[in-house]
């Protein structure tokens, strides 16, 4: 019983281990953010785009990144903190779909999820209003974040104590 209460207690730390290596940050620095308002747009629509966090004034290409392919969208040049901000116009020839917009300049990259709906949806005020939350929550579908892996973590530690649990419990004698 003890040896499988140990080997359960070393799978959960080599989880945890993996988990906060999977966890890091996708910018080069730790701190590059891009940030898109709104987080949903239609073809044709204009979009605001922040970026925090790079190296001072640097030229950052602003690309909007799909399956088929990447989209140049703007670049802009970082100020004195390594800040900007821009806008840009959505491709008329882009396709609806879930897309990434992609902030690379010098040795800073950073992404952030982006939807572009159809040109129809996006003609009426409340179509597009509903299209996607302000700000953007939600888990990322795509690829193993810190949200995902942790909710691995906590799955994977409750299943490991509760056959431990079905394990230690003594059978009845009648």
């Amino acid at each position: 019983m003890k040896t499988v209460l140990a080997a359960m207690t070393v799978v959960a730390a080599a989880l945890v281990v993996s988990a906060a290596a999977l966890a890091r940050p996708a910018a080069a620095h730790g701190g590059a953010t891009v940030a898109v308002t709104p987080v949903s747009a239609a073809p044709g629509d204009t979009v605001q785009i922040d970026l925090k966090g790079y190296s001072p004034t640097t030229l950052v290409s602003i690309t909007l990144e799909g399956v088929t392919g990447s989209l140049p969208l703007t670049t802009v040049t970082t100020d004195a903190n390594g800040d900007a901000m821009t806008t840009a116009v959505i491709p008329a020839g882009a396709t609806a779909g879930s897309y990434s917009v992609r902030a690379a300049g010098g040795d800073d990259d950073s992404r952030t999820d982006f939807r572009i709906n159809a040109a129809a949806a996006a003609s009426s005020a409340a179509g597009s209003a509903m299209a996607a939350p302000a700000g953007g929550g939600g888990l990322n579908y795509k690829q193993p974040t810190a949200q995902w892996v942790g909710i691995a973590v906590v799955a994977v530690v409750v299943a490991l104590f509760g056959f431990a649990l079905v394990l230690r419990r003594e059978p009845k004698h009648t």
